[in-house]
């Protein structure tokens, strides 16, 4: 049976369930964080680590992958912002390091 569809016993649709992927879940999840706090450096920081905490639960290459997409993502979007003080750029540029150096380990 497709992913998402449930038959009764008599092979009655009764229920769709719809797909979600693994991106669509990590986007929902990282993307307004993103958007809204890509000038907070402690944001920037603790996004860093929950990719990498979850691409330490994540054996799966392809997802780890879309974990790093966004680690990159993030690094992109603060690196386009002016004003931050050198002690924040270097600890963002160790954080995101350290999470792409987990991130691009193979799994």
């Amino acid at each position: 049976m497709p992913l998402g569809f449930r038959r009764d016993e008599s092979d009655q649709l009764r229920l769709v369930i719809p797909h979600i992927t693994f991106e669509e879940i990590v986007a929902s999840c990282f993307d307004p964080i993103r958007r809204y706090g890509i000038g907070h450096i402690q944001i920037v920081l603790a996004m860093f680590d929950a990719l990498r905490d979850a691409g330490e639960c994540c054996r799966d290459p392809g997802r780890r992958r879309v974990l790093a997409d966004h680690a990159v993502e993030i690094h992109r979007e603060f690196e386009a912002q002016s004003g931050h003080s050198p002690p924040d750029v270097a600890k963002v540029e160790r954080a995101f390091e350290q999470a792409m150096k987990l991130l691009e380990r193979a799994a």
